[in-house]
């Protein structure tokens, strides 16, 4: 994989709804980091439905340019993401600082190229 695409980045940082993000600067040139609420929990206070899980797959197998997806290690997302690339990494959690609350966990990376 060539890093030539990333020597000219430019960022641009939009308060929009994601996928009004994705269609206003999808291009071959662009790359998206996209990090929505886990599945199956809470949301962080934001709604995401399984539409929009949906939606986030089919543009990510179908935009012009890059991304990368965090999300939650779950059987859902595994079907709904196939087709993308895929790598599992373990994370650990640790709560107000404190060791003995600690909680592992896996999370998928899911990328386009």
């Amino acid at each position: 994989m060539s890093d030539a695409w990333l020597r000219m980045a430019r960022t641009t940082i939009e308060h929009l709804p994601w996928e009004k993000v994705v269609s206003k600067y999808d291009r071959a040139e662009t790359f998206f980091y996209i990090d929505p609420p886990y599945y199956g929990t809470a949301g962080y206070g934001v709604d995401f439905s399984e539409d929009q899980y949906e939606m986030l797959a089919d543009m990510a197998r179908n935009m012009k340019g890059k991304c990368i997806i965090s999300i939650n290690d779950h059987t859902y997302i595994r079907k709904l993401f196939k087709g993308l690339k895929k790598k599992t990494v373990k994370i650990e959690y640790i709560v107000g600082g404190s060791k003995a609350k600690r909680s592992t966990s896996t999370e998928l990376i899911l990328r386009n190229f």
